[in-house]
């Protein structure tokens, strides 16, 4: 399970570029209404279908990507990253999100190995989402480096990113 919270933020964008968010849930088989409650929270096959949806309705091949870029808008802010944004350091934030990645879903997804020259965050889901996988892993790790640069104030690139695909 995943919190509706993260995945509202899906069809808000396609929303944004002039698609019936309504309509879009319906043919995923979900109301709005359960993706607007703060406390609620849905199963990754409705993540699935959600994503695939919304990717075919706004043609968008790298819906992923660009759905990490409102990162940046305290519209999206929840208290997951105010936390983060708390910390003293990117190093504490980076911290505060593996300790408390509960917060957005059920499953650990995020670790952070400590090597002697930096960090290492490995994402990896525990529930497959298919098709969706792919948009689903570059939008976490676009928003982690969107999101340290916010904090940090420092326009830092990663070493290195793999993905499996």
């Amino acid at each position: 399970m995943i919190s509706a919270r993260v995945v509202v933020r899906v069809v808000d964008f396609a929303a944004a570029r002039g698609h019936d968010p309504e309509s879009l849930c319906r043919s995923a088989g979900v109301a709005l209404s359960t993706l607007r409650d703060p406390d609620g929270w849905i199963p990754y096959p409705l993540v699935e279908r959600i994503g695939i949806q919304a990717a075919e309705l706004t043609g968008d091949p790298n819906i992923g990507l660009h759905l990490a870029a409102d990162v940046r808008d305290p519209r999206v802010f929840d208290a997951g990253v105010l936390l983060m944004m708390a910390s003293p350091t990117l190093g504490e934030a980076l911290t505060r999100m593996e300790r408390f990645q509960r917060y957005w879903a059920e499953d650990k997804r995020i670790e952070l190995v400590r090597l002697p020259d930096g960090i290492c965050l490995r994402y990896a889901l525990q529930a497959p989402l298919g098709e969706y996988q792919r948009h689903s892993e570059e939008c976490a790790l676009a928003e982690i480096v969107h999101g340290a640069r916010m904090l940090s104030e420092r326009d830092f690139t990663p070493r290195a990113v793999r993905f499996r695909h």
